[in-house]
């Protein structure tokens, strides 16, 4: 998926980019490159530096650093979270009807009631006995 001079590659690159597996495999075959114990060999380990590392293949494609992984991660949790909950609330459920797909930009959604028109205003009320003599 990592070449730098296929457009078709790049065109996939991007659109791979959007599926978490994918980060995260990346993530950690790059931990796992730098920290595996293989018989009597064992790697040097993946500190904090090594995040902000590029890494470059054998036939010469340098692949993004690690730290690019994990910031794709966070924003497919954001963009997820977005999408589920919007579809949670247009596509009909156990909890009854659903709504409009542009729910979310009704005042009802926020919690702001509509506007109604005001009602007649009369007047101060006064009291019947304020009126009248008393005894």
């Amino acid at each position: 998926v990592y070449y730098d001079h296929y457009w078709v590659s790049t065109m996939i690159y991007y659109m791979l980019v959007w599926y978490p597996p994918l980060n995260f495999a990346k993530l950690i075959e790059d931990v796992t490159s730098k920290s595996y114990d293989y018989g009597t060999y064992v790697g040097p380990g993946f500190s904090w530096g090594d995040l902000f590392v590029s890494y470059g293949s054998s036939d010469g494609v340098t692949l993004p650093p690690p730290v690019q992984s994990l910031y794709l991660l966070m924003v497919n949790m954001v963009l997820f979270a977005i999408l589920t909950w919007y579809l949670e609330n247009i596509l009909p459920g156990e909890r009854g009807a659903p709504s409009a797909p542009w729910f979310f930009l009704t005042k009802e959604y926020w919690g702001i009631p509509r506007t109604t028109e005001p009602t007649q205003v009369y007047g101060p009320l006064v009291r019947e006995y304020e009126n009248s003599t008393s005894i």
